[in-house]
C-alpha cells in the first residue's frame, strides 16, 4: 500500500504508461485475493471448531460437575484436598481410556461414562469408607441439580431443614 502510494505520488504524466506502478497494482490485487481466500478459510475453520466444541459441551459439563463435587469433599473432611492438577490428569486419562466411536453421540456417552466411573473409583480410593456413600450422594444430586431435576428450594430444604419455614400459621402437633 505504501509502495503504491509512493509510486502514485512520484508518477509524472500518464499513470497508465508506468509499468512499475501497473505491476505493483497487479501484485497487490493478487495479494488481496489470496488474503481474502485465507480469511474465508479461517472463518470456515472457526465455524467447524465452534461446532466441534459445542458437541463436547456435555463432557465439559460432566467434568466441571465432578471437579466441584471433589473440591467440596474438603467440607466433609479437611483431609480430602484434591488438586486441580490431579483432577486434570485423571480427566485426561479417562478421555484416553474411553471407548472410541465415529458417531458423536456414542462417543459423548462413552466419554461421560468413562469420566464418571474412573474418577469415582480413583477418588473413592482416597476416601474413608464412611464417606463413600456421601460422595456418591453428592455426585448424584449435583447431576440432578444440573439437569434441573432438583431445584434450588428443594436443595436448600435438604441442606438446612425446615427451620426457615414460617410455622406460625400451621396447627400445633398433637
Amino acid at each position: 500500500e505504501d509502495k503504491i502510494l509512493k509510486l502514485l505520488s512520484e508518477s509524472s504524466g500518464n499513470i497508465l504508461d508506468d509499468k512499475v506502478l501497473i505491476n505493483t497494482l497487479a501484485e497487490s490485487k493478487e495479494t488481496s485475493k489470496a488474503v481474502n481466500v485465507r480469511v474465508r478459510e479461517a472463518e470456515e475453520a472457526a465455524t467447524q471448531i465452534e461446532s466441534a466444541c459445542t458437541e463436547y459441551t456435555l463432557v465439559a459439563t460432566c467434568g466441571s460437575i465432578l471437579y466441584f463435587v471433589i473440591a467440596d469433599m474438603a467440607n466433609v473432611n479437611p483431609m480430602y484436598q484434591f488438586s486441580l492438577t490431579y483432577f486434570v490428569r485423571l480427566f485426561n486419562g479417562c478421555i484416553d481410556l474411553a471407548e472410541k466411536s465415529d458417531e458423536i453421540d456414542v462417543r459423548m456417552q462413552n466419554l461421560s461414562q468413562s469420566i464418571l466411573s474412573n474418577i469415582f473409583v480413583n477418588v473413592c480410593r482416597g476416601l474413608f469408607e464412611q464417606d463413600k456413600l456421601t460422595f456418591s450422594f453428592i455426585i448424584a444430586t449435583a447431576y440432578q441439580r444440573q439437569a434441573g431435576e432438583v431445584n434450588a428450594g428443594e436443595w436448600s430444604l435438604l441442606l438446612r431443614g425446615i427451620g426457615l419455614l414460617d410455622m406460625s400459621s400451621k396447627p400445633q402437633n398433637p
